[in-house]
């Protein structure tokens, strides 16, 4: 796989990338110039203002080339981003064959920073909402939205899991954005060819912990250990991680606390018994143990399965 687009000189499958030399990759100066590997400027980027944080980096925004890009950085020299940019990048050009590349933002660049010594790279900016504040505001008054919601996200992790074989593995809902713009996806429902178009478009962010099939684990290093993809486990993340935000369980609870209780519960793995995966979802603990839960080797969550939400929610759309 070439990277020629990103103006590095290397070509390996994705298995390879840990072995791609920093000395290939563009530079960055102090003054926020950026050269190729011969010293050519490539283009010139001024920063602008934060635009929000996660656990392991920073995101921030730039000019380039009079134009807004978010450039994410790392939160200390321990931190290493070339993988998960590689990631990122290869995620977004492969929804483009199922016309979903914009759930995820596309990398521009990915460069080697010389005053801090790290990797950094730029992607698309949007204008977006926090998932977890678009949801909190709009569900207590439209609970009707929900399973338009569901749907979405079933359709793109769907493509996630057979399509890319690949596990975000952190995908709870402050890792997405929500965008208030018309999107259609194109499925195929009982035989026949339909285009669903929704009001609004989620977007899946920091992927500083995904895997791709055996070949890329952005956290671990190769080779890869834990099962990717896992049934449901994505899916899991997001109704466990929606379930504890109590205005949204309350909203949500006449008519879907069973369904969700259900579905959450069809975990299997670690723990004793499955009611304590709810147990532990509406207590108000840190998501912490979600991520210790769907770690095990034997976990799954058949209940959460993107073809099992598409079907429910399609059921319950028609």
């Amino acid at each position: 796989m070439s990277l020629r687009e990103l103006n590095i000189g290397w070509e390996s499958p994705p298995d390879r990338w840990h072995e791609l030399p920093y000395s290939l990759l563009p530079k960055c100066s102090i003054d926020g110039k950026v050269t190729d590997v011969s010293g050519n400027l490539l283009f010139t980027l001024k920063a602008v203002g934060a635009l929000g944080q996660g656990t392991f980096g920073y995101i921030d925004c730039f000019l380039k080339e009079g134009k807004y890009i978010a450039v994410k950085r790392p939160k200390s020299s321990g931190v290493h981003l070339l993988i998960e940019a590689l990631v990122q990048w290869k995620t977004h050009k492969d929804l483009e064959a199922y016309g979903l590349e914009g759930c995820v933002p596309k990398v521009h660049d990915i460069f080697y920073h010389r005053p801090s010594a790290s990797i950094w790279f730029s992607m698309d900016v949007y204008d977006p909402i926090l998932f977890s504040i678009w949801c909190s505001a709009h569900l207590p008054a439209q609970p009707s939205l929900f399973p338009y919601i569901l749907l979405q996200l079933a359709l793109l992790l769907e493509v996630f899991e057979d399509g890319l074989q690949l596990d975000h593995r952190d995908l709870k809902v402050n890792n997405m954005l929500i965008v208030k713009e018309p999107f259609t996806i194109s499925i195929r429902w009982n035989h026949s060819d339909k285009k669903i178009t929704f009001p609004f478009r989620i977007i899946f962010i920091d992927f500083g912990f995904a895997c791709i099939g055996k070949e890329v684990d952005v956290r671990d290093g190769l080779p890869v250990l834990d099962t990717c993809p896992k049934v449901g486990r994505d899916c899991f993340h997001i109704l466990v991680s929606l379930w504890t935000i109590p205005s949204i369980r309350e909203a949500l609870e006449s008519k879907w606390g069973p369904w969700m209780r259900s579905r959450i519960s069809s975990g299997s793995g670690s723990v004793k018994t499955k009611e304590a995966y709810v147990r532990l979802t509406e207590s108000g603990k840190d998501l912490e143990w979600m991520h210790t839960a769907t770690k095990d080797p034997e976990f799954k969550a058949p209940l959460c399965a993107p073809k099992e939400i598409i079907a429910e929610c399609m059921r319950f759309i028609e």
